[in-house]
């Protein structure tokens, strides 16, 4: 019984995961899009960086200012594309596990988690004629395949 329980558990974990992917689904996109531009600004900022002038001599082991904003520049670009890549990988892994639902499963889950409408309760029942406990089976079906597509599965059974 308590190896049920923490199956249990692990599935519930695992599906309110898939949730919350699919809610950041459109900030991660847009966070993709910022990041690469706020990365091409990045980069224009450090090629206008003149050299350091020979008056600009480091006093009692400081370093030039010119070259401290260089060095905070590349340290900034890199965290930049640290972020970039983290986004881009997790929104890649979402949009993927979406490719593996029916065409309705990946309308109800953008209706109820990605893209949420007012009423989309109502929404979902007036466009495919059910009722509303079967807009909730259909949407709960489509959030557990989607969560083994993009975890590989909900534990043993």
């Amino acid at each position: 019984r308590e190896l049920a329980q923490e199956q249990y558990d692990t599935n519930k974990q695992q599906i309110d995961e898939a949730a919350q992917e699919l809610k950041d689904l459109l900030k991660r996109q847009n966070a993709v899009i910022t990041l690469r531009e706020e990365l091409m600004d990045l980069s224009g900022r450090l090629t206008a960086v003149k050299s350091p002038c020979a008056d600009a001599t480091p006093v009692q082991g400081g370093s030039a200012p010119m070259e401290e904003r260089t060095i905070n520049l590349i340290v900034k670009r890199d965290e930049l594309r640290a972020m970039l890549q983290t986004s881009a990988r997790r929104v890649v892994r979402t949009e993927r596990a979406l490719t593996c639902l029916t065409d309705q499963q990946r309308e109800f889950l953008t209706v109820f988690y990605v893209d949420r409408p007012r009423g989309h309760v109502e929404v979902l029942m007036s466009k495919y004629h059910v009722e509303r406990a079967t807009v909730y089976r259909i949407k709960d079906e489509a959030l557990r395949d989607f969560t083994i597509a993009r975890y590989g599965g909900l534990g043993w059974g």
